[in-house]
């Protein structure tokens, strides 16, 4: 239960970032807490709501929230690490360093210094 709370609160907080996408509370409308907790469909539904939160397939987008997305990333595995383990942060950060590299030029060296950082994770 704790989780929950201190996922509501980091959402909270994200949605106050005006460089992270909407969180889409609407996911998690109408469920009770317990449910959040217990129920396969709140574990659903939050699952889903945090992947469009961090994982957003606009590379400039990506770019662009990376320190907010970063901080919310390393928050979620943390402190809600049932609904976002490690293994998500470290997809998010693959993603995230995956879209820099297809951002720089085709034969440039930092493209596939970045591109075997992205396969690392």
């Amino acid at each position: 239960t704790v989780q929950v709370l201190n996922l509501l609160s980091s959402l909270k907080r994200a949605h106050a970032m005006s460089t992270l996408p909407e969180v889409q509370w609407g996911l998690i409308h109408g469920l009770t807490f317990y449910q959040l907790v217990t129920s396969q469909e709140g574990q659903q539904r939050i699952e889903t709501l945090l992947n469009a939160l961090v994982s957003q397939g606009d590379k400039t987008l990506l770019n662009r929230i990376s320190q907010d997305g970063d901080w919310l990333a390393q928050t979620l595995s943390k402190q809600c690490y049932l609904f976002f383990s490690s293994a998500s942060r470290l997809t998010y950060m693959g993603f995230k360093a995956a879209n820099d590299a297809l951002s720089r030029p085709t034969k440039s060296p930092q493209r596939g210094l970045v591109a075997s950082k992205a396969a690392a994770f």
